[in-house]
């Protein structure tokens, strides 16, 4: 997954070339042309990532056991991450979008609808019709 937050690109997940799945984070800084990276607590692939205010999130994906019913939430003004359980989650998360001040997910095999804040650090569930 990839998101964006002022002059910095987040890349997430994925697998490296020894097939494995990746827990690294590269931020490539336009402004600068500077790549640094960081670790995510879960090594997976097939994330979803979106930044809201000074937060970048880093949900789902698929770890060598199965779905990742995690979000992973960097707090770009104090550098720390989060994670957040999300405990329905039995789905690979496909959309992503950001909806003012919040995250929303949604996944192809489930007729649920994940809305996360980052700041108040809570989630709702929305059924889908």
């Amino acid at each position: 997954g990839i998101a964006v937050y002022g002059d910095k690109l987040y890349f997430a997940g994925g697998i490296d070339l020894n097939r494995q799945k990746s827990d690294i984070v590269d931020v490539y800084d336009t402004a600068t042309l500077v790549w640094s990276s960081f670790k995510i607590p879960t090594a997976r692939d097939n994330i979803e990532v979106v930044s809201v205010g000074s937060f970048v999130l880093f949900a789902g994906g698929t770890t060598t056991t199965g779905q990742h019913n995690k979000v992973d939430i960097l707090n770009l003004d104090t550098a720390t991450v989060r994670t957040m359980d999300l405990p329905s989650i039995s789905f690979t998360i496909t959309n992503s979008l950001v909806m003012g001040s919040q995250a929303i997910f949604y996944g192809k095999d489930n007729s649920t609808i994940i809305v996360i804040n980052p700041t108040e650090h809570t989630y709702s569930e929305i059924s889908t019709l």
